[in-house]
């Protein structure tokens, strides 16, 4: 497979012709867009290239195509490089495709609620825009020239030709961040404008071969918890917890709760709000600053740690809907959308820095890891400010510690029985050695069952193992919270 990391970099100077290019690249997008759109069905059944090929000879004028079916492109964009014409077909075929997926989807669910509820107003289907605020790629020799780590060449447009300027960045790290040791690529850059701010962005590829499953090596499971960003624990295949770890960022989360708080405040106080103005813009630009920090610099810890530990997959669990309780609202409501969206960007980010690292990324059911008592001894409850589960044995325990517990051994035992179905000492061909308890009420004791069943040979009756006092040859370590 193949990672991609992108560098951000200031430009130190720039020109208004950045500016006439972008305009010129959105306008020839929007033509094309509304080409494609016109032609669709003739495109649909066409492969990638054929269609790019068709939508060229549609717009564009050659020997072998003197008259193509729509000569205004041509007669607007003069001069316009061949390589940032394919790339906007390219874009538009995609921008077409999407409006055409939505439209697909939008009439089922009208069809479906005509056939229940035969109701005889129909809502607004998704209309087509065809312009849209993307930003070009500058593909190396045509339109781009690396002339070294700090300057570049990149062709723009003038209002009357396309000429070379030379434009300055900030140097990327290349030695630290991007070597070409590492198998690092440097790709074609980007432009990208956000107010009055240019930057160009230097994709960099690497291609890297994940490991097959060792059941040898660890897995670091998270769990992503109201009380700590990340709890972080390292469980073998036997069932062993090595080592345990809480990620907290105190100073951003308290930040991120009193700009939520000035929002909820506002928003109460505010009634009205101009036409074209953004609610509290500058407040909502610190928010997504800050979730935003939290989450390159957690999944960053998370990363660092299954590589010191040699592990060979990070293990979240899969997120459902938001579901937010009822009587909650204001500034309570907006902290738990934020740390619903903050928990998909920390596994999004873990996802791909895992992958550029060689370890696998993998996801379980989350329903009952934070409710089942990871000995196995039932449900818990949850005490004081629901940091401390109390279990059914009278044992009190940190409930994050436990839901990490029970987040990686959901894999170890959706992995195992796997490896083990086509061992013909441990059982027959095409047979589990185990026969696990319902998705939901796998925990960590039933991870050391299904390990000591294995090693004894196998049977496929569930080995029970209780919390309440039963002694195992091989205890983990476990941290007493009061």
């Amino acid at each position: 497979m193949t990672a991609t990391k992108t560098s951000r970099q200031k430009l130190r100077n720039h020109t208004r012709y950045l500016a006439f290019t972008l305009e010129i690249y959105r306008d020839a997008l929007s033509f094309i867009n509304t080409v494609t759109y016109r032609g669709w069905s003739g495109l649909e059944v066409l492969g990638t290239k054929e269609r790019i090929n068709a939508i060229e000879h549609l717009i564009h004028a050659t020997e072998r195509n003197p008259l193509p079916k729509h000569p205004d492109f041509d007669k607007r964009f003069y001069k316009f490089p061949g390589y940032l014409r394919r790339a906007a077909i390219a874009e538009a075929i995609g921008h077409v495709s999407s409006h055409m997926t939505a439209l697909a989807k939008w009439r089922a669910r009208e069809e479906k609620a005509e056939t229940r509820s035969r109701r005889k107003q129909k809502a607004r289907p998704p209309s087509f825009k065809p312009r849209c605020n993307s930003f070009p790629v500058f593909y190396k020799g045509d339109c781009y020239k690396w002339i070294n780590n700090g300057k570049v060449a990149l062709k723009l447009f003038t209002s009357k030709d396309w000429i070379w300027f030379v434009l300055p960045f900030e140097p990327v790290d290349i030695e630290n961040r991007f070597s070409a040791k590492d198998g690092w690529e440097r790709k074609n850059p980007m432009v990208v404008n956000r107010g009055k701010r240019w930057r160009i962005h230097f994709p960099f590829e690497k291609k890297v071969e994940l490991k097959e499953k060792d059941f040898t090596r660890p897995v670091c499971s998270v769990d992503l918890g109201l009380n700590h960003t990340a709890t972080v624990s390292i469980v073998n295949s036997d069932g062993t917890v090595v080592h345990r770890e809480f990620i907290d960022y105190g100073a951003e989360k308290d930040r991120l709760k009193t700009t939520i708080g000035h929002i909820a405040v506002k928003g109460r106080q505010t009634w009205l709000i101009p036409e074209g103005e953004r609610f509290c813009k500058h407040l909502w630009d610190k928010i997504g600053d800050y979730t935003d920090e939290i989450a390159h610099r957690c999944s960053r810890e998370i990363v660092d740690i299954a590589v010191e530990y040699n592990c060979q997959a990070i293990v979240f669990e899969h997120l459902g809907r938001l579901k937010i309780p009822k009587g909650v609202y204001g500034a309570a409501k907006l902290r738990r959308k934020f740390h619903y969206f903050l928990r998909g960007r920390i596994q999004k980010y873990a996802c791909y820095k895992a992958h550029a690292e060689g370890i696998r990324f993998s996801r379980v059911l989350a329903r009952g890891t934070s409710e089942n008592a990871y000995d196995g001894s039932g449900t818990v409850r949850r005490v004081g400010n629901r940091q401390v589960a109390l279990f059914r044995n009278g044992k009190r325990y940190n409930s994050d510690l436990s839901a990490s517990y029970n987040i990686g051994a959901r894999y170890w035992i959706r992995e195992l029985p796997k490896s083990l179905a086509g061992n013909s000492g441990v059982a027959g061909e095409g047979e589990s050695p185990f026969m696990p308890v319902a998705r939901h009420q796998q925990t960590l004791a039933s991870l050391i069952s299904l390990a000591r069943t294995a090693s004894h040979g196998g049977g496929s009756a569930h080995a029970p193992y209780s919390g309440q006092g039963s002694s195992l040859k091989r205890e983990i370590a476990i941290i007493a919270s009061a």
